[in-house]
């Protein structure tokens, strides 16, 4: 377990869907995923 280099939670990291291990935590994660999917729909 680690803290979170983005919020300071306590995580173990999270997993995205190719498998790839990241360690921030499960909620930064999603947030981060979740901006990057309106930015995709921005260029369109």
């Amino acid at each position: 377990m680690h803290n979170c280099p983005l919020c300071g939670e306590l995580t173990e990291g999270a997993i995205s869907e190719g498998g790839i291990k990241f360690a921030i935590c499960e909620q930064c994660y999603q947030d981060g995923y979740q901006q990057k999917a309106e930015e995709r729909k921005e260029l369109k």
